[in-house]
């Protein structure tokens, strides 16, 4: 664990002292439900909570300083119990702690965008590395403005490279992180609608993300998705602008480009995973991969291009693509004691990864899904603003041509998802609702039999866990909201 000296924090938050106990801390901490034993603690603020509000349970939990911006709320008796700086924002100060402390590493950074795959090419991306290098990789979706700083604050002296990913949500954020991190090789795995509740077009989307490539310093390594319109422009931008500098690109439509470095496709695709065939650089191969849905070929693109820009070769690369694997909540294959299986993919949703899973589930043959029952399950996609009820009515009508027995939906815009279904088909059993109960839950139970598939999408925020846990599927851990 990293431990930092009190003038160093000090001189990187540019705070000011007004207790002080211990001169060295060990680790970071920002939630006083955790250990915090040694920790530098950082009071910051979220959308239902504010640190200084638990300031004494941060030292009870073991906290041997605090970083906070309310002078109001210290007493003598918190002076007492620990080291106490002072700082503007706290929020300002751990980022700037962490902009100290990048800084300092020797680790090549590793910066990772896109509007969807960002958390897939993380993991494919440690998988590949991982026995070829010391990894260092944030755990689950820590991309934001928080996130990004506490993931490099965790970034150990020995790591060689770190994987940060990075999301945004308002332009100018991307540029935020980026600065933060100094990062040495950076990706935007693909643009869509995700968040365009706060751009309102694609097209600001993409000049948001563009931002990874525009501001990241001139050296770094740039890698290219060529086979998605906005990316592609990106490249193009960056060839006139800097036809010299660094960069790596990758495509499975043009295989025939003589300078893609990375192209692969997907030769066959069943419930149990890929089968991949192509070119990384002058080497061909082919992997079965353990990892459902033709869209995440894209995601093996982009860690196979990163894993170069990493210095590993192509042959590396070829064997550490057959070790990548699904992660919890993205099309995770479960089975219960019945022999229910389950396509489980509620880690997030937008309109892109919805249809994707909708063409894979329509392109799979009748036996990889047992007879021919197949059940959707699906939830809210949110942060879609203005265009949420037509793009879930527009789901809708793609769900009812996927070819399910059954349909399940609940969100706020279900009366659109149910309007858009029963346009296309009029027959098929069909239960929306606004929210979930566990009525909802139960009427799943009593449909699904030995050998159906149900697939189970929508965005993070509705647990939909809750749908397929009264179902007992084996050896899957409940996530964290």
């Amino acid at each position: 664990m990293n431990s930092w000296s009190l003038e160093d924090i000090v001189g990187a938050v540019g705070g000011t002292v007004i207790s002080k106990k211990e001169c060295r801390l060990t680790g970071l901490g920002t939630d006083t439900r955790r250990d915090l034993s040694g920790n530098i603690f950082f009071a910051l603020r979220g959308d239902q909570f504010d640190a200084h509000d638990f300031l004494p349970k941060a030292f009870a939990q073991g906290a041997a300083g605090l970083v906070v911006d309310r002078a109001e709320v210290v007493t003598e008796e918190l002076r007492s119990l620990g080291t106490l700086i002072l700082v503007p924002d706290t929020l300002r100060a751990l980022q700037d702690f962490a902009k100290w402390y990048r800084s300092k590493l020797k680790a090549k950074v590793v910066g990772i965008t896109g509007s969807a795959g960002k958390t897939s090419t993380k993991e494919f991306l440690a998988t590949i590395l991982e026995k070829r290098r010391k990894v260092f990789f944030s755990k689950g979706s820590f991309n934001n403005h928080w996130g990004v700083p506490i993931s490099l604050l965790g970034i150990e002296p020995t790591h060689e490279v770190a994987l940060i990913e990075m999301g945004m949500n308002h332009p100018g954020e991307l540029t935020s992180l980026v600065e933060i991190s100094q990062p040495d090789i950076v990706v935007c795995t693909m643009v869509g609608q995700a968040h365009i509740e706060h751009f309102g077009t694609v097209e600001r989307i993409a000049e948001a993300k563009e931002e990874i490539y525009v501001t990241s310093k001139p050296s770094a390594t740039r890698i290219f998705n060529l086979d998605n319109p906005w990316t592609l422009k990106m490249f193009e931008r960056f060839e006139k602008s800097d036809p010299g500098g660094s960069r790596i690109i990758f495509s499975e439509l043009e295989l025939g480009r003589k300078n893609v470095d990375v192209s692969l496709h997907v030769e066959a695709m069943t419930l149990d995973g890929l089968v991949i065939r192509g070119k990384i650089r002058d080497v061909e191969s082919q992997k079965k991969v353990k990892i459902f849905g033709h869209q995440n070929c894209v995601n093996l693109m982009a860690a196979a291009a990163a894993a170069l820009a990493c210095g590993l070769t192509p042959e590396e690369i070829w064997q550490g693509l057959g070790e990548c694997h699904t992660v919890w909540g993205r099309n995770q294959l479960l089975q219960t004691e019945s022999k229910i299986r389950i396509l489980f993919d509620g880690y997030n949703a937008n309109p892109e990864s919805m249809l994707a899973l909708l063409e894979n589930i329509s392109q799979l043959k009748a036996s990889d899904s047992g007879p021919t029952r197949r059940i959707g399950v699906f939830g809210q996609m949110l942060e879609l603003g203005q265009a949420s009820k037509a793009l879930h009515e527009k789901l809708g009508e793609q769900a009812a041509k996927a070819g399910f027995w059954e349909v399940f939906f609940y969100g706020l815009d279900f009366l659109e998802f149910s309007k858009g279904f029963r346009s296309i088909n009029s027959t098929t059993p069909l239960h929306v609702q606004e929210k979930f109960t566990s009525d909802f839950a139960d009427r799943l139970v009593q449909s699904a039999r030995p050998q159906d598939l149900i697939v189970v999408k929508g965005s993070r925020g509705m647990a939909l866990e809750r749908m397929i846990l009264p179902l007992g599927p084996l050896n899957f851990e409940k996530g964290s909201l």
